[in-house]
């Protein structure tokens, strides 16, 4: 990975380090890409760092809750949110140190995805999974799907209430102007 990494980024202001985490990394930095790994590890990661200016690109390949929880308790600011399909829905965050809330559902939804048009297949995509595993399933885990049913539900309505919302304001047109120029990772970061 490391070497396909330096592959990609030829060019890029870019330094490479091979660590577990941030044990090694002692010189300064402005980002830090973590992805590839489940919640909890991405989240021990952060223990880690001791950088309080750096911007964290983080991907979970799993329950983004638990990730957004982590942050949401240990001082870190989600600035930004976006969902990627690539044969697979891979949600990004923005995260810098600062603080912030969430509401219930925004731990599990993200406070930005709903801003996203590419938001609406992905809360679909959760809902119809989270229903095929309820016809598998029984017992307590099965209750606990089905109250994760009613929230993906709401998460997929609220979207569309929010996203309609939007379309029929007067701002829209420049909203979706704004969209193009801005950018989820910095432009000085690009070749």
């Amino acid at each position: 990975p490391l070497q396909s990494a330096k592959e990609n980024l030829i060019g890029y202001p870019v330094t490479f380090y091979l660590s577990d985490g941030f044990k090694k990394v002692n010189e300064p930095f402005d980002v830090a890409i973590i992805t590839g790994m489940g919640a909890k590890l991405i989240s021990e990661i952060l223990k880690e760092s001791k950088m309080d200016n750096a911007t964290y690109i983080l991907g979970a390949n799993e329950k983004q809750e638990v990730l957004r929880e982590y942050l949401l308790n240990n001082q870190y600011e989600i600035l930004d949110e976006n969902v990627i399909y690539d044969g697979f829905y891979y949600v990004f965050m923005k995260v810098k140190k600062g603080t912030m809330t969430l509401s219930n559902q925004e731990l599990h939804t993200g406070k930005y995805l709903y801003d996203k048009k590419d938001a609406k297949a992905y809360f679909t995509h959760k809902l119809n999974h989270t229903n095929e595993l309820l016809n598998i399933v029984s017992g307590k885990r099965k209750e606990e799907l089905e109250k994760e049913v009613v929230l993906r539900i709401k998460e997929r309505d609220e979207w569309i209430r929010k996203y309609q919302d939007i379309t029929n304001s007067k701002s829209y047109r420049f909203m979706m102007k704004l969209q193009k120029i801005k950018r989820f990772i910095l432009k000085p970061f690009k070749k």
